[in-house]
């Protein structure tokens, strides 16, 4: 998943899980801008081959929406629902984006959500 602009959760007061049980999928989020400098990165030095844009690092729904909420003064209340699919984790191997970009380092997403934030004015 890539977090930027348009795209921060919790424009309502309400960060809704829909479907997603207590929160306990993961997913590996990045950030735009870095995904941008990536793609920068393997055009200028006209790579190829595949790679994973992923992080590494996979956080849960659970999390995630936590991260978002601390950026309102007004904390939203986070809502369950049933789950209603099979919880589905998702984690990358980023081997080969680390041998090909060993300097390149993404974003913690805790900052990538308080730049959305602070970029959309919420």
């Amino acid at each position: 998943m890539v977090l930027g602009p348009p795209g921060l959760v919790g424009r309502m007061p309400v960060a809704d899980l829909d479907k997603a049980g207590a929160g306990e999928e993961t997913r590996d989020l990045i950030y735009l801008e870095d995904l941008v400098a990536l793609v920068r990165l393997v055009l200028a030095r006209r790579s190829h081959g595949l790679l994973n844009a992923a992080s590494g690092v996979s956080l849960s729904f659970l999390e995630v929406a936590r991260l978002v909420a601390a950026q309102f003064a007004a904390k939203p209340e986070i809502v369950f629902a049933p789950r209603t699919q099979p919880v589905t984790h998702r984690h990358f191997d980023i081997t080969a984006l680390r041998l090909a970009f060993p300097a390149f380092g993404f974003t913690p997403i805790a900052h990538a959500i308080a730049n959305v934030h602070r970029a959309e004015r919420l």
